[in-house]
This record gives C-alpha cells, structure tokens and sequence, in this order.
C-alpha cells in the first residue's frame, strides 16, 4: 500500500487522477530511463503499442539488471539519437549474452 500511494503521489496525485496499476509499470520504465540518463519516457501508450519500444525497454533492462547485478556505474546515453541507443543496447546485450555463455 505504501508503494502504491508513493507511486501516486509521484505520477498522479497533482494531476487529480487516482492511482492505476499502470501506474508502476511507468514509473519502472522512468527508472529505466533515469538509470541510463534518457530523460523523460515517451507516453506509456506509445511505449505498449510500439514493437520497436518494447524491444528496446526489453534491452535496457538487460543491460540495467547486469549493471545492477555486478555493481556497475549507470551508463549515460544522454545526446544520443535513438539509432546510436539501438545500436549501443545491441552491443552491450552481445556482449552479455557471450558472457553468461562462458560462466
């Protein structure tokens, strides 16, 4: 309950809306966002309905769980396009992906 009304008072409570369940997964892919120093997420709505988005969130949280998990500093993608973002999350995922093969 206490993360559910911090959640609202986050992204809600000023805007007069009530809390909504969707409500966690926008401020999981804020964090997300913050983590790679991104800025402002598009709309939830745009992110759902976006096979692009969903396979780039699907990356950066590949990316952010490892950095997370073998204490590593966040990684700054500010100033970056979204292509050179892509192509970055594809490169860090290989190389993930190679070393979870070798342990």
């Amino acid at each position: 309950m206490v993360r559910e009304h911090n959640i609202w008072i986050r992204y809600a409570k000023d805007k007069g809306l009530q809390y909504d369940k969707k409500m966690e997964k926008w401020s999981a892919i804020h964090n997300t966002f913050k983590f790679f120093k991104m800025g402002r997420p598009p709309k939830l709505e745009a992110i759902e309905k976006s096979p692009t988005w969903r396979k780039r969130r699907n990356m950066m949280n590949i990316v952010k769980n490892n950095c997370k998990r073998k204490n590593l500093d966040a990684l700054d993608f500010t100033g970056l396009t979204m292509r050179q973002i892509d192509e970055k999350l594809k490169e860090l995922v290989g190389v993930i992906s190679k070393n979870d093969k070798r342990t």
